[in-house]
């Protein structure tokens, strides 16, 4: 398995396709999360080989080392009970929507997703089908359509702002077929088929009243913490609970946003990744949320911009390090501490009173792993630099 989840509950997934990609509510393609009966087993197969080839694409390493990584993530597992169905707790689900990176995929958050959903959540990770992820796909006529990632320059403002507005329209979306999930009206029919990995209609109606209408959370990494900034400033503030912003890349980010923070927002950040023009205006955004209760900026020690992603995991720990997929911080305890701190912030914005003393230290930024603010370097040679 790439990960093993902490948390008390055995996890569950399956990928649900609501309809055809579009940049106006055409559907929406997601991998859901969730607490589930089943045990994992053997689990399920992480990714398929036209999606290591997208990565290698945006990555720019060899097509020589296609077979060969193709056969390796071949081998790696998810650790999750493929298709179960949902555990049937006291209490109905609390809801994460989260929003992946700029060149990644709707499974390589997988790590952070289990772990979550093991601690009681659904996570629906949307895979952006705006040009952004490194490959994804459509269905036409019964078949799958691949969609690699459009060529671009990185900070093309107006198209990173017209593709940050489309993700939000996706986050949106999902956020709408989970509720409706819930509620099992109107019904949400899966148009992915199940020759192609689709769930039957029948798993999605078991969700009906297991979706807590009133806990949904926004979640996002890099160009997804970006989405999910753009999708909190543009959709009415009762939808949403709170919001994580991991590491987030701010170019996208349209300025007349960041007076349209609404509902708590935490900003946790990798020590090994800001320049100075990003952490400015991540304080811009701080600054105009007058209520400190309603905001919290922390960073990880030793962690570097990958570690909320598999990416780290994949290796070994040391291996992982020399090729600059982890930092000084061990992957797995990159991932857990995030999962850590987002629940943690999540608690206390859901009003919880179990918080323990280690949540409050952790949410102060005094753990030894952590701190308060965001560490950056000086403009030059670091991505969005000449913005």
């Amino acid at each position: 398995f790439v990960f093993e989840p902490c948390g008390p509950h055995p996890v569950g997934a399956l990928d649900l396709l609501t309809g055809p990609a579009s940049d106006n509510g055409g559907g929406v393609l997601a991998r859901l999360f969730y607490p589930a009966l089943a045990a994992p087993g053997a689990g399920h197969p992480y990714t398929e080989p036209e999606y290591v080839r997208g990565l290698l694409a945006f990555s720019n390493w060899g097509s020589w080392l296609s077979a060969f990584l193709c056969w390796g993530f071949g081998r790696l597992r998810l650790n999750c009970a493929w298709q179960a169905e949902p555990l049937r707790p006291a209490q109905p689900l609390p809801v994460i929507i989260f929003s992946h990176g700029l060149g990644a995929q709707r499974h390589i958050y997988s790590s952070l997703c289990l772990e979550l959903a093991s601690r009681g959540f659904l996570v629906a990770a949307v895979e952006h089908r705006d040009g952004s992820a490194s490959m994804s796909f459509d269905v036409v006529d019964g078949q799958r359509r691949w969609l690699p990632m459009e060529a671009g320059q990185l900070n093309d403002f107006p198209r990173r702002h017209a593709q940050a507005r489309w993700r939000a329209g996706e986050c949106l979306q999902l956020t709408e077929a989970v509720l409706a999930l819930g509620r099992g009206q109107p019904p949400v029919a899966n148009r992915l088929p199940e020759e192609l990995g689709g769930c039957p209609d029948s798993l999605l109606a078991s969700f009906r009243g297991l979706i807590d209408p009133n806990r949904v959370h926004l979640m996002g990494h890099s160009f997804g913490a970006a989405t999910a900034l753009t999708t909190l400033a543009t959709t009415p503030e009762a939808v949403y609970k709170t919001c994580s912003l991991l590491d987030i890349w701010m170019h996208p980010v349209d300025p007349e946003h960041y007076n349209n923070v609404k509902i708590p927002v935490l900003f946790l950040s990798n020590e090994i990744f800001h320049w100075e023009a990003n952490a400015q205006r991540v304080q811009a955004v701080l600054d105009a949320i007058e209520s400190e209760e309603m905001k919290a900026n922390l960073s990880i020690r030793g962690a570097n911009h990958a570690a909320q992603t598999d990416a780290g995991l994949y290796l070994s720990a040391w291996l992982s390090r020399r090729i600059g997929l982890a930092d000084s911080l061990h992957p797995r305890d990159a991932v857990l501490l995030t999962a850590r701190i987002c629940l943690a912030f999540i608690a206390r914005h859901e009003g919880r009173v179990d918080l323990t003393e280690e949540d409050r230290v952790l949410l102060r930024g005094e753990h030894p792993d952590c701190f308060p603010g965001v560490k950056f370097k000086p403009n030059g040679g670091r991505i969005g630099a000449r913005e």
